[in-house]
């Protein structure tokens, strides 16, 4: 019984997009916030969740852009719909069972998104930092949108305040790379070619299981190759640089206890000014 729903849902959802064309439908619009609060905000994006008649925001971003938000109606918190977050409402689930719910799960969210926009209403994803720079909002629309109704709007990165905070000229010998843990652990032949040239990396997510990814960073920059590790980048009284070398790298980033917010820099130009 719950497949045939499932599937009668997803047949309406797939019958929702293919009428788009024969209704005055709204738009979705996602909408970078900046790395911290209101004070990041475009005029474009501002004007914009002002206009708009639904979001899509995640319960930590709620409060701090409440003023823009007043009487908005808010149609879910995303942040629940991530795999790590689901997976850990239902720890006596095996994976697979999972996964089947989780894009049940998501597929019924979006329904409620593609019913707005048949019905001519603006919807707005509310994404944290710039919505391209490891966003999470694709999960949202592949499959379920059509692109002509998306539509992105930038947002400061927390990698630029990030940078700001370092004062460093991350380009001293070129290129600034950003990255994660895993294109360090999986492609040893590209850290290796970027170490040859003192390219400086930006790595997110990086500050759990630092281990594997600091020895093979250290094995092609060098043991004594600066890293820093910039923390909330962006809040004004949360904001923390810690610098520190490849050596001595996975002990600090272990002893620190956030483990989400920061991004690791590493590359001979941080110690150039």
């Amino acid at each position: 019984m719950k497949r045939l729903a499932l599937a009668l849902f997803l047949t309406t959802t797939f019958t929702c997009m293919l009428s788009f064309s024969a209704f005055a439908a709204g738009s979705f619009y996602v909408i970078g916030l900046g790395p911290a609060g209101p004070e990041f905000l475009s005029r474009q994006a501002a004007g914009l969740i002002q206009k708009v008649d639904a979001v899509i925001v995640g319960e930590n971003l709620g409060p701090r852009f409440r003023n823009f938000l007043a009487g908005k109606k808010v149609l879910f918190n995303p942040y629940d719909y991530h795999r790590r977050n689901f997976a850990a409402l239902h720890p006596e689930w095996p994976d697979a069972k999972i996964k089947k719910e989780l894009e049940s799960a998501r597929a019924q969210k979006a329904g409620l998104v593609l019913n707005m926009l048949k019905q001519g209403h603006d919807v707005a994803y509310l994404a944290a930092g710039d919505p391209n720079i490891f966003g999470s909002w694709r999960h949202w629309i592949k499959g379920f949108i059509p692109e002509d109704r998306v539509k992105v709007i930038p947002g400061i990165s927390s990698f630029n305040s990030a940078a700001a905070a370092l004062k460093r000229n991350l380009i001293c010998n070129s290129s600034v790379v950003l990255a994660t843990p895993d294109m360090v652990n999986e492609n040893e032949p590209l850290v290796a070619a970027l170490a040859r040239g003192g390219d400086t990396m930006a790595l997110f997510m990086a500050l759990k299981k630092p281990s594997a990814y600091i020895s093979k960073l250290a094995r092609h920059y060098g043991p004594s190759t600066p890293l820093t590790v910039v923390y909330y980048a962006g809040y004004p009284h949360k904001e923390k640089v810690i610098k520190t070398t490849l050596a001595k790298a996975v002990s600090v980033i272990t002893a620190e206890p956030e483990k989400y917010m920061g991004i690791v820099f590493v590359g001979p130009c941080l110690a150039a000014y």
